[in-house]
């Protein structure tokens, strides 16, 4: 059994928007599974877990719950609530673009539409200088050489460990990812969210035990 009494644990989940006018947005794909899943079991065993979401979840008695929209909501949001967790985990799917401009007026019908975009502030990096102890877990999804790439951001971002997966696993209740640290290195096929939660949640409590 994982003990996780004592611990406080930020976790953010879901897909940020973007505006792009008054009712359209850019977002993703992200259900927020995963994300949800390691707070629910981060508090099942005893953690005081804080979330940060973009979409509406269930409260079964965590400390707080923040509900945000565009990356820059969650940035600030994860600001506030870093300095009362010992642990972060970067669940969330956050838009790594915005429009320079959002329109305040529904854009018109039209045959051709250009939309110009500029980079939004790189959450973890942002929060570099202020990890000290602090245990940080991020996910890395990409296309083309994953394991290579997660560990290249793991290292860029001062991650502790980074969950690194494939876009095919968005949505899936069944996955595969791998679990990458300074020495350790485990690959989970085709397992449950809850299978893949807890595995994660074991490691972080094993390594805060050392």
């Amino acid at each position: 059994t994982i003990d996780l009494r004592g611990r406080s644990l930020l976790i953010t989940l879901g897909g940020t928007r973007e505006a792009l006018d008054s009712v359209r947005v850019i977002s993703n794909n992200s259900s927020g599974k995963m994300g949800e899943m390691i707070a629910r079991m981060a508090y099942m065993m005893g953690a005081e877990v804080h979330v940060v979401t973009t979409l509406p979840i269930h409260n079964p008695g965590y400390a707080s719950i923040t509900q945000v929209s565009a990356a820059s909501e969650m940035n600030k949001a994860v600001h506030e609530k870093m300095p009362f967790c010992d642990t972060l985990f970067m669940a969330a799917a956050v838009s790594d673009f915005k429009p320079t401009q959002q329109q305040t007026q529904k854009i018109k019908r039209q045959k051709n539409l250009t939309i110009e975009f500029e980079g939004t502030e790189d959450i973890l990096v942002s929060l570099k200088e202020k990890k000290e102890n602090k245990l940080f877990i991020g996910f890395c999804l990409t296309s083309d050489n994953l394991i290579d790439t997660a560990k290249e951001k793991r290292i860029k971002k001062n991650l502790d460990f980074i969950i690194a997966n494939t876009p095919d696993v968005l949505g899936k209740d069944v996955r595969s990812v791998s679990i990458i640290g300074d020495s350790i290195e485990i690959d989970l096929k085709n397992e449950s969210v809850a299978s893949i939660a807890y595995h994660i949640l074991d490691v972080i409590g094993a390594y805060k035990e050392k």
